[in-house]
């Protein structure tokens, strides 16, 4: 059997298995007219911690958001599984595909621009407001967060580490093992380099940012996936 012809049959089998949390999430979230569409796809290997927040979709098709699926070399898809606590809102303004392994804790405002991509084992934690515009692709073992998770208080008890958004523009290639933190922003048409720390803003766009702390490295740039 062809290699292609192989992967395609394995894709459907998976698909079939995960039919049952497919119909779960999209009964659970929308009115029958558009549940019945399966507009969400979901793995048998997603793991469902919290449901009580609200899942807002620009577009309506099936499958035109497909959780806990990829096909990523490096990860064993039958011992990796996916996380969705879903405590806030999340708006999927088009196509989006979260790659097996993933993690999404949300309970701030998440929002997803059209043509979306986790190619696998990625964490995404929002607390307060984190923003992708379109056509972004995050590789493996990334993380981007808005909050610290813990307080930080001075001698007059005053917090001094509050949750601060983060926003992504459009066309960004954030690469594997990225930490993007509170507070930053990312312009237009860029890159973030391998095993980079994002934690400020960033407004030149078209650049490759990256480091300890990143910073523009080169510029007039433009990448394809």
């Amino acid at each position: 059997m062809k290699g292609k012809t192989r992967k395609k049959i394995i894709d459907i089998f998976r698909y079939i298995m995960g039919f049952p949390k497919s119909i779960y999430i999209n009964f659970k979230y929308f009115p029958l007219k558009i549940a019945i569409k399966l507009p969400i796809y979901v793995s048998h290997k997603v793991k469902f911690q919290n449901l009580e927040g609200e899942i807002i979709l620009g577009k309506i098709k099936p499958g035109i958001v497909r959780i806990g699926f990829g096909s990523v070399e490096n990860y064993d898809f039958k011992y990796t599984r996916t996380s969705l606590n879903f405590n806030g809102k999340i708006y999927f303004e088009g196509k989006a595909k979260i790659g097996y392994g993933s993690k999404i804790s949300n309970e701030g405002t998440l929002i997803l621009g059209d043509n979306f991509q986790i190619s696998a084992a990625s964490t995404i934690i929002c607390r307060k407001k984190i923003k992708f515009g379109e056509n972004n692709l995050i590789a493996w073992d990334s993380v981007i967060m808005d909050t610290d998770h813990h307080h930080i208080y001075n001698f007059n008890e005053e917090k001094i580490n509050e949750n601060r958004d983060i926003n992504i523009g459009n066309n960004v290639w954030i690469g594997a093992k990225v930490f993007i933190l509170k507070g930053s922003q990312i312009p237009n048409d860029s890159v973030v380099g391998a095993g980079s720390i994002v934690s400020k803003k960033i407004t030149e766009a078209n650049v490759i940012i990256s480091g300890n702390p990143a910073k523009i490295v080169r510029k007039n740039i433009k990448w394809k996936e």
